[in-house]
């Protein structure tokens, strides 16, 4: 083969790669995301110095169900702290998780991703899957799936963060 054949070989097969899985102690990729209600966005950047939870759910996904009150709870209960959770949807119609979000109204950050581009930059593998992502932007938990019974685990991790700043 040719030298520029072989390179033109060699870059389709690096390109045709998956993008590298995100792991615990990668850096968390740089969302920018547009927010639910579609007036503006979300940026993972801005929220650098706080601990992150960052889900991804969909209007589909039964565990979802139980797993953005919970969250929301966790935000109430820890905001003061520095904690915050950055909810990413992940339906392709708004309005399916509009529907949803009616049944079980939150008050966090909600995002709207209906090409999947964010959910393919953190290798989403279930439905939910959260992140959870230190103060300087590195993931320190992967969650794939949703449990209650895993609920006070996650707290503790986040609390752990949270007194690890020194503010």
């Amino acid at each position: 083969m040719s030298g520029w054949r072989c390179g033109l070989a060699l870059a389709l097969l690096v390109s045709a790669a998956p993008l590298r899985a995100l792991e615990v102690g990668s850096a968390a990729p740089a969302v920018v995301v547009a927010a639910l209600s579609g007036d503006s966005e979300h940026r993972l950047e801005a929220l650098r110095g706080k601990v992150v939870l960052v889900d991804f759910w969909a209007s589909w996904c039964a565990p979802c169900l139980h797993a953005l009150p919970a969250y929301a709870e966790l935000e109430t209960q820890l905001a003061s702290r520095g904690f915050v959770v950055l909810a990413i949807s992940v339906d392709e119609q708004r309005v399916d998780a509009e529907r949803f979000l009616q049944r079980r109204p939150v008050a966090i950050r909600l995002a709207h991703d209906p090409t999947g581009t964010w959910a393919k930059a953190f290798d989403v593998k279930a439905m939910p899957s959260s992140y959870l992502i230190d103060r300087e932007g590195v993931v320190r938990e992967v969650h794939r799936g949703y449990r209650a019974a895993e609920l006070s685990a996650l707290r503790s991790s986040i609390e752990g963060l949270l007194g690890s700043a020194n503010d």
